[in-house]
Order: structure tokens, then sequence, then C-alpha cells
């Protein structure tokens, strides 16, 4: 079975390729050795918001399937609490992100594989930094593979507001969960279960990944509508992305079943 193949029916636990270079890698999140490379300059830095994403302080025992783990700082983290059996997940190799079909936008899949080429690097690279026994998943958050299985706690962070029919990601996760979710995404100030369309058709170089931003009701229907209860929603937060030079406003929502 070659590395390609592994990458998408089974879990990975190393980077097939000897010689990670933290240059060659993308990093979504930053670290503290990222801080002691000036060259380095990654999207987040999250040790200070960790409060916002109402995590457990205790996962002693416990497993934890972090999707969208882009650098992997949640799964690290949950390590780092505790956590005995820590899967990330991401979107796979061979499967194309959900882009906004701008009818005048040029093709950008092969940008996109060399991004979330090095994205992976990154991952890879943190997870040997912290002597991780995370393990990796690959496929696509709009059909979770079985061979998955279930987790005690399950975080969906900043994911679906890139994807094109984000309940069904909700329903794929939830599949894969036992006890808790938790989602954090982009808001949108709003009493209404909403979800607002980020699309900018006007605009001659729009942004083309983002597709919405979620009120708060919007994720705790969607949380009772798949049973879970004693729901909790954080304060909206501002995430800076330190790369851009922008606030994301953010909110966080966790349930039980």
């Amino acid at each position: 079975m070659n590395n390609h193949t592994r990458m998408i029916t089974d879990y990975v636990t190393c980077w097939p390729e000897d010689d990670l270079k933290i240059e060659d890698c993308y990093w979504y999140h930053g670290y503290d050795f990222t801080r002691s490379v000036p060259q380095i300059e990654p999207d987040y830095y999250l040790e200070h918001d960790l409060h916002h994403f109402l995590l457990p302080e205790d996962m002693a025992g416990k497993s934890f399937l972090d999707i969208g783990t882009a650098s992997g700082f949640f799964s690290f983290e949950m390590e780092k609490r505790g956590a005995v059996d820590v899967v990330s997940f991401d979107l796979a190799p061979d499967e194309e992100p959900d882009q906004i079909p701008y009818h005048h936008l040029h093709d950008l899949r092969a940008h996109n594989t060399t991004h979330r080429q090095m994205l992976r690097r990154s991952y890879w690279y943190a997870h040997k930094q912290h002597q991780s026994k995370a393990r990796a998943a690959y496929g696509t958050l709009h059909a979770m593979p079985n061979w998955l299985g279930a987790y005690d706690v399950t975080l969906i962070g900043s994911v679906l507001q890139h994807l094109r029919d984000p309940f069904l990601a909700i329903q794929e996760a939830d599949k894969h969960t036992k006890h808790t979710l938790i989602i954090s995404e982009a808001y949108c100030d709003s009493m209404d279960p909403v979800l607002l369309f980020q699309a900018q058709p006007e605009e001659s170089k729009p942004q083309f990944w983002t597709w919405w931003t979620f009120s708060s009701a919007f994720l705790v229907n969607a949380m009772k509508v798949l049973g879970y209860r004693d729901i909790e929603i954080s304060k909206p937060f501002q995430l800076k992305n330190v790369r851009c030079g922008f606030d994301v406003e953010s909110i966080t929502v966790r349930g039980t079943k």
C-alpha cells in the first residue's frame, strides 16, 4: 500500500518524507518554536484565546477528535490535558476544498494543492516538536469515513464557514461523537437562527474560501436537532489573524448527548 492510498484509507502516524523544514510549512497555528524564526508568520497564535473554545480542562483517559486540524494546535493541547487517544482530521490530498464558484475566477486548484501540502507539513513538524502520539486521518467532512469510530469530545474549529453544506458537516461530525460536540465558527450578530452568505460577486478580487458566518442560534438549533442538550455558548470574541492583520469575530457552542 503506497503512502497516498494510506492517507485516504487509514490513520497516518508519521510524515512520509524524512526532511521536514520549518520554512517549507504553511503555519495556520503558531507555536513557541515559530516565534524563534523571524520569517515565519502564522495565521493565528491561540494560546491566549483557549478559554473562548469551551474545551474540557481535564481530558484524562478521554478521546478527542480534532476536525479541521490544520497545524494541529488543538490536538496537541488536548494531549497536554491528558487525552489518551487523539485523532486529527483534515481534508484528504485528493479532495478539493469548497471554493465559491465565481464565474470570473481562474482555476486555483494547483495553488490549493501546494498550499495544503505545506499545511500538512506544518502539522507533522509540530507533531514531532511536541513528541505527539496523535494520529492523523484524511478525508472529507461531507462524508467522514466510518472507520474513524467515535470520540468522547469532538471539536469543529473554523471549518463550517468554508463548506458549501455546513449542516451536513455537523451531522457527519455527530456520527463520530460519543458525548461532547464543540463548534467554534465565524460569528454574525443575529438573534435568529441564520447563516450569512459571504460571497462578494461585485468585487474584482473577491475572497473565495469563506462561505458563511453563523449566528449562535443557528449553531444551537443545529445541535438540538441532533439531540444535544446542556448547551453552552461563549461570548463573541475576536481572533487576530497575524499574517493578514484582520480580526475574525467568532463564537463557540458546546453541547452534550
